[in-house]
Formats: C-alpha cells, structure tokens, sequence
C-alpha cells in the first residue's frame, strides 16, 4: 500500500478511482508479475473493487506516508 501511495502521490493530491486503479496494476505489473498475470481482465476488476479500491483513498494514501 505504502509502494502505491507514493506512486499515486506525485499523480495527484487527490486521485480519481481511475487513477488508483492504474497506480495499483502498475505497481502489481512491475512487483507482482505472477500474481497479477492469474486474473483477467474481469476477475482483476472484481478482485481489485472487492479487496484494494476501499483502502485506496486519498485519506488513507496520507495516512499511510506519514508513517
């Protein structure tokens, strides 16, 4: 999360979903190659809503620089 939020960050102070969505497959495309290249296009939209878009916001994305 932390690796995301400093991705998001230098985009914008306060991210759109889309945004946060291409800072987290990028990051997950660069770090995560296999665990990623398991979805497809629907199951990573599904996983990525149910799992990653509620802790992506620009609340937590300070929160989570500050420690």
């Amino acid at each position: 999360m932390k690796n995301v939020s400093k991705l998001l960050i230098k985009v914008s102070i306060y991210p759109t979903k889309d945004e946060c969505y291409g800072a987290v497959e990028g990051y997950l495309v660069l770090n995560h190659a296999s665990f990623f290249s398991n979805f497809t296009e629907d199951d990573w939209i599904a996983y990525y809503n149910e799992n990653i878009h509620k802790q992506v916001s620009p609340y937590s994305i300070t929160k989570c620089l500050i420690k």
